[in-house]
């Protein structure tokens, strides 16, 4: 299970990997996903999504390919 980090912030560019499904609040995301930060808001970011699970691809299409993530439910992509 992902870790989340409260104190990650990140930067406009930066990739992430984001795991909504693991939210307590209610979310349409079954599974983690990662992308680049488009925008960075005050608690949350917009995130293009680059690659999901294949059951989430039904979502990508729906959002145009970005969404919006709170900090606290994403972390630096590991290289």
């Amino acid at each position: 299970m992902a870790r989340k980090n409260k104190n990650f912030i990140p930067e406009v560019g930066q990739e992430v990997e984001c795991f909504c499904c693991n939210s307590k609040r209610e979310t349409p995301w079954l599974y983690p996903f990662e992308g680049y930060v488009k925008e960075v808001y005050e608690n949350s970011a917009m995130i293009n999504i680059k690659t999901t699970h294949p059951e989430g691809d039904s979502l990508v299409v729906g959002y145009n390919g970005r969404t919006i993530v709170p900090f606290s439910e994403m972390r630096a992509a590991e290289c």
